[in-house]
């Protein structure tokens, strides 16, 4: 259960993302933590009202992320939330600090302290694992599934290579992981994936992140062969040529989802802003159809 909480009212850190060059503006929104039985979890709040929508984001990745995309849904109440061992979060020190079944108690929490008794409930790569799992486990309580470039499999995805990377987490730094990690990108999206990324990336520990690496690439999702009986309506959003996030895991959840659909797009959205800015107006889309298929309360 939850047992205390600290609330305050503020507006976005500009530090947190490069929001001019995403351009947006940090809109209002309430902070707050969440003390769970094993973590402290730190999450946001913005929109005034409407149907809510739980976001969980990638891995080494934080709550600001998201919001450049899911900030000012005419209609939407957002909820981001930073996953453990990420951001304002607990730090995790061992794998098991950091389960896939502890960041679906995670979401539970936050449902349960803000009052909400269903949402739409999504997640990029890792957090689509944390989505997707959480909807097995609490169907009732999920009025849609969107799913973003899932990375997570029913068997272990050895395209996150989680022990090299913790490896050089540990030898070299955020800075160190980084700089590698950009220059396996072609040189027009490096600046963007800066831009975007590298401010949260900077407020990773290095021996915290390290742990996360190979906690996540430990995390298997359920047969999928048992998502028939997931009555949710879903959207499932991909891109080819991405080994990280298969094309293939993303076609294969959505033939095992009754009620779902499949969006590929282009990976030239991480390569400019302006491809940036589309890949937001189709996530839009998705949720929007997700709101025309979902009864709310």
């Amino acid at each position: 259960m939850v047992r205390s909480l600290a609330r305050t009212q503020m507006r976005l850190s500009h530090a947190n993302i490069n929001k001019v060059a995403l351009g947006w503006q940090a809109p209002a929104a309430e902070e707050f933590v969440v003390h769970t039985d094993g973590a402290t979890i730190a999450a946001t709040i913005v929109g005034g009202g409407g149907i809510p929508v739980v976001w969980a984001h990638g891995l080494l990745s934080t709550k600001e992320i998201p919001l450049a995309t899911l900030h000012d849904l005419t209609g939407y109440q957002v909820l981001t939330f930073d996953h453990r061992g990420h951001g304002a979060s607990s730090p995790v020190r061992s794998v098991s600090d950091l389960t896939l079944e502890a960041t679906v108690d995670d979401v539970r929490f936050l449902l349960d302290h803000v009052g909400w008794n269903q949402a739409i409930v999504g997640g990029e790569s890792m957090g689509a694992a944390t989505a997707l799992t959480f909807a097995r486990a609490h169907p009732g309580r999920v009025s849609g599934l969107m799913l973003d470039r899932p990375a997570i499999d029913e068997k272990l995805n050895s395209a996150l290579e989680p022990q090299s990377n913790a490896a050089l987490l540990r030898s070299h730094g955020i800075e160190g992981w980084m700089k590698e990690l950009l220059n396996r990108h072609p040189a027009e999206s490096r600046s963007f994936m800066e831009s975007r990324y590298a401010a949260a990336w900077r407020r990773q520990d290095p021996a915290c992140a390290a742990v996360a690496f190979e906690a996540v690439g430990s995390w298997q999702v359920a047969p999928l062969a048992t998502l028939s009986s997931l009555q949710v309506p879903t959207v499932v959003r991909a891109w080819r040529r991405d080994p990280i996030h298969p094309l293939d895991l993303a076609k294969r959840i959505h033939r095992s989802l009754p009620h779902s659909a499949l969006a590929v797009v282009s990976p030239v959205l991480l390569h400019d802003l302006d491809s940036d800015r589309r890949s937001i107006v189709n996530m839009l889309a998705c949720l929007d159809r997700l709101a025309r298929t979902t009864s709310h309360p």
